[in-house]
Parts: C-alpha cells; structure tokens; sequence
C-alpha cells in the first residue's frame, strides 16, 4: 500500500511538471511573438 502511494505521488508530480514546462513553452513562444511586435512598432 506504502510503495502504491508513493509511486501515484511521484506520477502525479511529473504529470505537473509536464503541464508546467508545455505551459512555459507556449507563454514564452508568446513573448517572443510580442516582442517582434514592439520591435517592429519601435522601428517605424
């Protein structure tokens, strides 16, 4: 019962942690979008 919780545990926390980093990668893909954006509105 012990090894069963444990192993349910350390499966949820990589099921957060993969949530957690495709979550960076789309707000960071978003970022840099913005970014393009100011540097073209600067540049005019």
């Amino acid at each position: 019962m012990r090894f069963n919780v444990h192993a349910i545990n350390r499966s949820h926390i990589g099921h957060t942690a993969r949530n957690f980093f495709s979550f960076a990668g789309i707000v960071s893909h978003w970022v840099l979008q913005i970014n393009k954006v100011f540097i073209l509105l600067n540049c005019q």
